[in-house]
């Protein structure tokens, strides 16, 4: 095969096609990397607000735990108040008796937070984790 008869423009268009497929190409390759890397960042992104997400429900859960006790507590010093109150037994309270049954108003016997709530928040996390994994 005889390359001599071949002209010069045909090698100059060959070349400067060549440079610009190059050039598309790491062009493109640039481009696939940063949205690999936006994706992973995205990741370790949701990795981390789905950590901070069970510390806050666990917090949720000892703060609804606390609060049920609370409510108990309450209810038991209405019960005593009522039978103090009873006009069978009524007289004067003594101050420590009175400071013994201070408390501060609140819903009681309401919580704050049903424990189902937390259960499909458990399964909603999972399922974020399972779709992350893939």
């Amino acid at each position: 095969m005889d390359l001599t008869n071949i002209p010069k423009s045909f090698w100059h268009s060959l070349s400067f096609a060549i440079v610009v497929a190059t050039l598309g190409l790491v062009v493109i390759a640039y481009r696939a990397s940063s949205v690999s890397i936006e994706i992973a960042d995205a990741k370790i992104e949701l990795i981390s607000a789905i950590s901070e997400t069970r510390d806050f429900k666990s917090a949720l859960e000892e703060e609804n735990q606390r609060l049920k006790r609370a409510g108990a507590e309450l209810q038991r010093k209405i019960q005593t108040l009522e039978q103090m109150l009873a006009p069978e037994k009524l007289r004067i309270l003594k101050p420590e008796e009175l400071k013994a049954l201070e408390t501060r108003p609140g819903d009681l016997g309401k919580e704050i937070i049903p424990p189902e709530k937390f259960k499909e928040f458990d399964k909603r996390i999972e399922v974020l984790q399972q779709n992350l994994k893939k």
